[in-house]
């Protein structure tokens, strides 16, 4: 019996993420092309399974204080 041996390399985000983004439809791409884009830039050179969920919450956090109020903001309920 012979066994194949998978080695999985850590990815990064800008690599993992056009993936995500050709799966995408329209919308989606539309309304979560700007945070992939920061996602992609703000962890540039990190593997995916270096990135901590609180890393991940302190950009939403970030995200969440920098953002425009615009007539249609539901202010900050998502």
């Amino acid at each position: 019996m012979h066994h194949r041996v998978v080695i999985r390399l850590p990815i990064e985000p800008g690599k993992y993420l056009p993936h995500v983004v050709g799966a995408a439809g329209p919308s989606a791409k539309r309304v979560y092309s700007t945070y992939w884009n920061r996602m992609a830039k703000t962890w540039a050179g990190r593997p995916i399974d270096d990135i901590a969920a609180s890393e991940i919450q302190a950009l939403r956090l970030m995200i969440v204080a920098t953002a425009r109020t615009r007539r249609n903001s539901r202010g900050c309920r998502y």
